[in-house]
């Protein structure tokens, strides 16, 4: 096998990957990727909301003069609503599929292939 060949080779199988990739873009359901957003925001912005509400109550009935209860509040609520959502994403299996759909492409792509297949 010269240089050439390899080289050749390595291009044909990222050219290949990237068709894949874009076959895979255009197969997904964007209704689907909406919702999967669209909760992905909720699960995120309503924690820190809550923590909002809960640090001025905090600041007005317990006020710490070097410490704000509110920037607090939102950063744990940020923490758990990052953590909720991706828990849902992960019991809903949007990233399961997500991670089968790359697990498929990359068996796809190192399965040998027949000469008479280009």
């Amino acid at each position: 096998m010269s240089v050439l060949d390899e080289n050749e080779k390595r291009r044909e199988k990222q050219l290949i990957q990237k068709a894949m990739l874009l076959k895979t873009r255009k197969e997904r359901d964007i209704t689907f990727n909406a919702s999967a957003l669209g909760v992905y925001g909720w699960h995120v912005s309503l924690p820190v909301l809550l923590g909002v509400i809960l640090g001025r109550f905090l600041d007005t009935h317990l006020p710490l003069p070097p410490m704000s209860w509110t920037l607090n509040m939102i950063l744990i609520g940020f923490m758990a609503g990052v953590f909720n959502a991706n828990r849902w994403l992960k019991k809903e299996g949007v990233l399961k599929n997500t991670n089968n759909r790359i697990k498929e492409t990359k068996k796809r792509l190192s399965a040998p292939r027949k000469k008479d297949e280009k």
